[in-house]
């Protein structure tokens, strides 16, 4: 994968194209990845690190399936969160269901139709 950056045994790709969650996610599964799950405060702040102040990137992170009941993408209820204040808040007539990251490290749930730029990661 291009535009890739190593943190802690895994590889990620910082896309530079915009696409909804579903397509993001298709798009990680073509390279063997999926899109990023965050597993401890230290690779989170390696995620912000690599945002520049103006972008927003999808997570692997949903409540698609249940709504309020936030899954990764391998299936892991999510149990270490960095949530902005006030989300996850489900606004909008679509509702908010995927999990996007700011360059602050923190979380907000987004309408998975939106176009953002988004993360991939895998082992390497």
């Amino acid at each position: 994968l291009i535009n890739s950056s190593l943190f802690d045994k895994t590889c990620y790709f910082f896309s530079s194209t915009t696409k909804p969650w579903l397509g993001a996610k298709e798009f990680c599964a073509n390279f063997n990845s999926h899109l990023a799950i965050v597993n401890t405060e230290q690779e989170n702040k390696f995620l912000a690190n690599h945002i520049m102040d103006n972008r927003v990137f999808w997570l692997g992170l949903t409540d698609m399936h249940t709504e309020g009941n936030w899954q990764w993408v391998d299936g892991s209820i999510l149990s270490l969160a960095f949530w902005n204040s006030g989300e996850p808040n489900n606004v909008g007539h679509e509702g908010e269901d995927c999990a996007t990251i700011y360059s602050s490290g923190r979380w907000n749930d987004a309408t998975c139709s939106n176009a953002e730029t988004w993360v991939c990661e895998r082992s390497c």
